[in-house]
């Protein structure tokens, strides 16, 4: 909310006006995230992106992301995100080789751009993809850590079969 009177690119915007950032926008401003529909890890990697920034031990990373808020009401849990992210990233790259699904054909099937659910916080809808475990004996740890999950009262065992069985 403003403090004051503001005016913004001409715009006159009153004290106590709450502001709501386009975050879709943001994060599609093609000056910083050139072909901002293509998924590049590249762009965080690579000098020649706006994006990048070294040193790599420290970056990429989410701190400052338009997603977490911004000033006074930036996420006080980033730190914590931040890290189980990091986490449950390396964990899946330990089990998995994660790649686009293949119709009958061989052809690649298309991952939907913009197949997102209406709720406040939105996620991508499902989409078919190939799951398989990286090397021999990883589908059973994993099933084994999922089955303790499940005795500590986490999720049911409908998404245990949904997620686990999807492991080729």
């Amino acid at each position: 909310m403003t403090t004051e009177d503001d005016v913004y690119e001409g715009y006159f915007i009153p004290k106590g006006t709450y502001i709501h950032p386009n975050q879709w926008a943001i994060t599609r401003e093609i000056s910083v995230f050139p072909d901002p529909e293509q998924f590049n890890p590249d762009r965080w990697l690579n000098p020649q992106y706006p994006t990048y920034l070294e040193p790599l031990t420290k970056y990429p990373n989410i701190q400052k992301f338009s997603s977490f808020g911004y000033g006074r009401r930036v996420c006080m849990g980033i730190d914590l995100a931040e890290k189980e992210f990091f986490l449950t990233i390396g964990a899946m790259a330990w089990a998995a080789k994660i790649s686009k699904k293949r119709d009958e054909n061989g052809r690649e099937v298309p991952v939907p751009l913009h197949d997102y659910d209406s709720l406040f916080i939105s996620w991508p809808k499902w989409f078919p993809f190939d799951l398989r475990a990286r090397r021999e004996g990883t589908r059973a740890k994993v099933e084994e850590l999922w089955a303790s999950t499940l005795k500590e009262g986490k999720p049911s065992a409908e998404q245990t079969e949904e997620k686990v069985g999807a492991m080729g």
